[in-house]
């Protein structure tokens, strides 16, 4: 800190979301904090969203996702409103740890958020996936349905999420996979699964086969 003001460069918002980002990279939380604690007040500005958002960030992706959502309230104490990166950083870290009152909680404060569209904080494949993952933890009834008539009375867009048996099962990041043991492999051949040598010994015998595995006199022969 001290090189940056011997070289003249006024520190800012911009210089303290890099070295935040710096020290969760070393995961050093304890110089993070240091950061956003000290250098605001020291230097005259106040952080940002952005300064905050990279701080949720970093205690996330060290295994702190109580410390990244105390954050939130810390923001909103100083007058910084969360934007759609800040809900998007912390529904992801929610999801990543599978849990329901946290997605919850995350969603509704978006909702509930002053000011500005629920539609503009709120991505749709989050927002997919938190409906999901209620759905896949048997939560439907006890706090689902209700998320999602409050999603959609805010012009939020959302859909039901498949019941649990489907054949399409979504990760929990927005992407589905098929469950390959009820889409089984097409066979390889018109003919089913009976493979070639099969299908040659049998009648009707596959001279496609007999010339390609056959000794070369023999293949002559049936030239022939």
């Amino acid at each position: 800190m001290e090189d940056m003001v011997a070289a003249g460069i006024i520190p800012s918002n911009h210089s303290a979301s890099i070295m935040i980002k710096l020290y969760g990279r070393c995961r050093d939380l304890d110089k993070a904090f240091q950061i956003i604690n000290d250098m605001p007040r020291k230097y005259g500005f106040r952080a940002n969203n952005a300064v905050y958002t990279c701080l949720m960030s970093a205690c996330i992706s060290n295994g702190s996702l109580e410390k990244a959502m105390a954050l939130r309230l810390r923001m909103l104490d100083d007058g910084v409103l969360p934007d759609e990166r800040t809900y998007s950083t912390l529904l992801r870290g929610a999801l990543r740890a599978n849990s329901i009152e946290q997605c919850v909680m995350l969603v509704n404060a978006a909702l509930d958020q002053k000011n500005v569209r629920a539609s503009n904080l709120l991505e749709e494949d989050l927002v997919r996936s938190v409906l999901t993952l209620i759905q896949r933890q048997n939560e439907w009834e006890n706090c689902g349905r209700e998320l999602f008539n409050k999603l959609r009375s805010c012009g939020v867009q959302a859909r039901m999420p498949l019941p649990p048996d489907s054949c399409v099962r979504n990760d929990g990041f927005g992407r589905g996979q098929r469950d390959n043991a009820n889409y089984p492999m097409k066979p390889r051949n018109n003919l089913g699964n009976q493979s070639y040598r099969d299908q040659a010994q049998g009648p009707g015998k596959d001279t496609r086969y007999q010339q390609q595995y056959q000794p070369q006199h023999q293949q002559q022969q049936l030239r022939y």
